[in-house]
């Protein structure tokens, strides 16, 4: 009689252990399933990154080039200026001449 319960023991621990070993394994993979999906949606946000940084940078070069057009302009300007300008010399004539 105490052979058959510590049979009936050992049958019903390695049931147990089966029925642990089961839910282990699906746990396992539903981890495998999360972690799948999660490396899907990083490399996804990884493209995105990626696509947005390629538009920062046309966005930074033309933000460059419109800054290099004004200074050239404002160059352009500073040149005109001082060539319609009177020369020093006139500047102090016409002052004394003033009433």
């Amino acid at each position: 009689m105490a052979h058959q319960k510590d049979r009936s023991q050992e049958e019903e621990q390695a049931k147990e252990d089966r029925e642990l070993e089961k839910k282990l394994r699906k746990r396992e993979s539903r981890l495998e399933e999360r972690l799948q999906e999660a490396q899907e949606r990083r490399a996804k946000a990884l493209e995105r990154l990626k696509r947005a940084e390629a538009r920062l940078q046309k966005r930074t070069a033309r933000i460059e080039l419109l800054e290099g057009r004004i200074a050239m302009v404002r160059w352009q300007q500073a040149e005109l200026a001082a060539l319609t300008e009177p020369a020093p010399e006139e500047k102090a004539r016409k002052s004394r001449q003033a009433p």
